[in-house]
């Protein structure tokens, strides 16, 4: 936006001017790789690809991503049938 209107400002000097205004940036997390898919064990196969569950209660699935909630993190399983 600086540079459109024509001012020649380095980040330095942003970050200088937003410190003494007493403004901040959120800083960057680092990206960590919860998955290693190369490895030599053996891949499982899918029972229930091209299965409908007939009632619930029968398949239960499981998505191991952490989801963020306020009191931490949970996992997230589901009812096949739902």
């Amino acid at each position: 936006e600086l540079r459109r209107r024509g001012l020649i400002v380095n980040h330095k000097k942003v970050a200088r001017i937003m410190r003494l205004a007493g403004l901040g940036v959120k800083p960057r997390r680092r990206y960590i790789r919860m998955t290693d898919s190369r490895h030599d064990q053996p891949i499982h196969p899918n029972l229930y690809r091209n299965r409908i569950p007939e009632r619930p209660d029968q398949v239960w699935v499981a998505d191991f991503t952490y989801i963020r909630v306020a009191q931490g993190f949970c996992y997230l399983a589901l009812d096949h049938c739902s």
